[in-house]
């Protein structure tokens, strides 16, 4: 099955993140995401970004990161959500990602051995990346796996949203 959508939503009562997709044909499904598998996933995705983010200095690494990750926040564009599907949400205890050229394949187990894939370019990658450190934020979760990058794109990204603002 291949996913085209996803919907992340922090649900306080279960302490874990709702992750809703949706195939091409729009069958549903959901899964819980938990702490230690979501930073298992944000480490992997971070450091796919740092092999695959060229730079010419190690000085630079930082600065092209909170580039490239504004850029992509830039064209973040509100979709509709995901919708919950009628079957209960499966518990993710494993994850395979496979790295792709210009991007990631996550592979999401389904209730019958199959596997739903979920593929991201580099720039869906980036805001997926920023979405999920917004659940860790709602969910009060450590930050200390996230770099500094992150926080600095997500700052430049909303100041840009206040001053793009008519003053009246």
């Amino acid at each position: 099955m291949k996913l085209e959508k996803i919907t992340l939503d922090y649900v306080a009562a279960e302490d874990r993140i709702l992750v809703r997709t949706q195939a091409h044909n729009g069958e549903v499904v959901s899964f819980w995401l938990t702490l230690r598998m979501s930073r298992a996933l944000v480490k992997f995705l971070l450091e796919h970004l740092d092999k695959v983010t060229p730079v010419s200095a190690a000085a630079d690494r930082e600065l092209m990161q909170t580039f490239k990750q504004t850029s992509a926040l830039m064209q973040l564009e509100p979709g509709t959500a995901v919708e919950s599907g009628d079957a209960m949400p499966l518990l993710l205890t494993t994850l395979d990602l496979q790295r792709k050229p210009n991007g990631v394949v996550l592979q999401l187990p389904l209730r019958d051995g199959t596997v739903a894939d979920l593929a991201m370019d580099s720039v869906q990658l980036r805001q997926y990346l920023h979405i999920l450190r917004n659940m860790f934020v709602r969910a009060d979760w450590p930050l200390d796996g996230w770099p500094a990058w992150m926080n600095e794109a997500a700052a430049d990204v909303a100041s840009a949203e206040r001053d793009a603002r008519p003053l009246h």
